[in-house]
């Protein structure tokens, strides 16, 4: 599949500031044309571009616009063959209908969450079929870092085990490490030895995505890019099984724990960082994917 060598929202910014004059020493630097950069998006996120879905004729049509209007600014091609482009090999992959489920196991029975009303997952890039059923471990964030003394992996053992995690991140943590951070949590669950990870959409994730509008995208096929021998990049691949769960479905989750989950919800309004603890339960994650 194609993509553009320079981030595409970047391309919309620089397409729409005017050359820099030959002496530019001693003129103004480059300023933005607003008339301009709304032309370039309007076309971009018109509906006859169809979603500009990845490998679509839509993506296909922005992309080319795009290397179009960088050519015409004068910008050598930096991509494949002297182009504007670079080919990535990716692999789709599409959850079967009906096929996910998460089954809690408890002293006192088994109890199945309604997909995707109390929970949802996504595909998996690496197995047609996954099924995981083991205890479940509390992690709090889930984080490991030392620059911002975190590691809410700190006297838990979740070898073997699923853990069990908050949407969002702490607001004490800058944006965009908050960002990368977000991005490693299934590398610190898979390096404390993890073999599934459950999300909890909370309360507060709510006021900001309700969990209404993610399944909204059910359907919609994972992307992954493909290395060099031919693996999606970017894998746990002991990581079995995963759910991003509701928050009122969660709250089934901490039923024989120490401590409630309207407990930890009280502590995350108050900006306390939950500590994990093992909640004494198992599950079952089971799926099949094409």
């Amino acid at each position: 599949m194609k993509f553009l060598t320079l981030m595409a929202t970047s391309a919309i910014v620089l397409l729409g500031c005017s050359s820099l004059p030959a002496n530019h020493s001693s003129s103004p630097g480059p300023t933005a044309n607003a008339a301009a950069i709304e032309g370039h998006m309007v076309f971009l996120a018109s509906d006859e571009l169809e979603g500009r879905d990845t490998g679509s004729r839509g993506h296909e049509i922005a992309a080319l616009y795009i290397a179009t209007q960088l050519q015409a600014l004068g910008l050598e091609p930096a991509g494949d063959n002297g182009s504007y482009f670079q080919q990535v090999p990716l692999r789709s992959s599409r959850l079967v209908p009906g096929s996910a489920n998460l089954t809690l196991h408890t002293a006192d029975g088994d109890t199945s969450l309604a997909y995707p009303k109390a929970f949802f997952t996504g595909s998996d890039p690496v197995a047609t079929e996954s099924n995981v059923t083991a205890p479940l471990v509390f992690v709090g964030y889930g984080l490991v870092s030392d620059e911002f003394g975190l590691n809410d992996y700190a006297d838990l053992d979740v070898d073997g085990k699923i853990a069990v995690m908050l949407a969002g991140l702490p607001e004490h943590i800058p944006s965009e490490e908050a960002a990368h951070l977000g991005r490693e949590r299934s590398r610190f669950a898979a390096e404390q030895g993890a073999v599934g990870i459950i999300t909890i959409h909370t309360p507060q994730r709510e006021a900001v995505r309700p969990y209404a509008n993610s399944i909204l995208y059910l359907n919609t096929p994972s992307m992954r890019w493909v290395d060099a021998e031919g693996q999606p990049g970017g894998v746990q691949r002991q990581l079995l099984g995963g759910a991003y769960v509701h928050h009122e479905a969660a709250q089934a989750l901490f039923s024989s724990a120490e401590t409630s989950l309207s407990t930890i919800f009280n502590q995350l309004d108050a900006e306390e960082m939950p500590q994990g603890f093992a909640l004494n339960l198992s599950a079952t994650l089971p799926q099949v994917d094409t």
